[in-house]
């Protein structure tokens, strides 16, 4: 995470490209996520670490798109944003694509899955 927060301090004011921007996310917002729900998942003795990751990933990716979106006052101020490289609607399908990424992957899980798929939806819709 302090890899991310560097890599987004170097960035500010300066071009950026989707796949770094990405990779910046999953640095920051998408480590936190992945490591909460690999907890959970330990102290929920689940032996499913992997899916928990993936869902997590895309869970942190998608959070930082919707937090984009919803603050433009970052773009306005030379932030990294997804909003500097691809428009609103794209933005909002990519963050889509993520959040239904994330429900397959919960699908997989052997475990009851109603309020992990509630908070989900939740946290990015």
């Amino acid at each position: 995470m302090p890899r991310g927060q560097e890599m987004d301090l170097s960035f500010t004011g300066g071009k950026i490209t989707e796949k770094t921007l990405i990779h910046l996310h999953e640095l920051k917002t998408a480590a936190l996520m992945m490591a909460a729900f690999e907890c959970g998942g330990v102290l929920g003795q689940s032996q499913e670490e992997k899916v928990l990751a993936q869902i997590g990933q895309c869970v942190g990716v998608a959070f930082q798109i919707r937090d984009d979106l919803e603050d433009v006052a970052d773009t306005e101020q030379g932030k990294p944003s997804i909003l500097s490289l691809m428009t609103k609607e794209e933005a909002l399908n990519f963050k889509q694509k993520l959040l239904h990424e994330a429900l397959e992957n919960i699908h997989h899980l052997s475990c009851k899955k109603e309020m992990l798929e509630a908070f989900v939806k939740q946290l990015l819709e």
